[in-house]
């Protein structure tokens, strides 16, 4: 399976409610690519309402455990932030996105970020302008990095 197939079958279909289903799903992303292992961190940070607090740390902690990368601290304290609906600090939100930029593809941890950061004021729903700003100039820069034109 691709990265991509990866992405579009667990997009909306996380199989929260079904252990060996999800433990599956975090190892094939992590086998699949770096980006693909966001993407099951992304879903397990968007879990259903009704899916209990201890079971969405059981999935934080066998993700942790099973994932190794030099963003992946960071990136836990980000999902555990969104899993409980706070916000990071604005400026540690920059610094952690400064961090991804250097590793080119990893679009699903931007994501992670973009949800952790606090929302902008005038922008409702929307993170911060500067947080915006900055992730999309980190996804012009992975594009124009793919197609040679920086």
């Amino acid at each position: 399976m691709t990265e991509i197939e990866y992405i579009e079958s667990i997009d909306a279909c996380f199989p929260y409610d079904h252990e060996k289903a999800w433990k599956a799903v975090v190892d094939e992303g992590i086998n699949i690519s770096d980006n693909a292992a966001y993407m099951a961190l992304y879903r397990i940070c968007g879990p259903p309402a009704d899916l209990p607090d201890s079971e969405v740390r059981r999935m934080l902690e066998y993700w942790t455990s099973k994932y190794n990368h030099p963003t992946k601290s960071m990136m836990l304290n980000a999902a555990k932030a969104v899993v409980h609906g706070a916000d990071l600090p604005e400026e540690e939100i920059l610094r952690c996105l400064d961090e991804i930029a250097t590793y080119p593809g990893l679009y699903n941890a931007i994501g992670i970020l973009w949800q952790a950061a606090p929302r902008g004021g005038d922008w409702p729903g929307r993170a911060t302008e500067a947080v915006e700003q900055k992730c999309d100039e980190i996804r012009k820069g992975w594009e124009g990095a793919v197609d040679g034109s920086t």
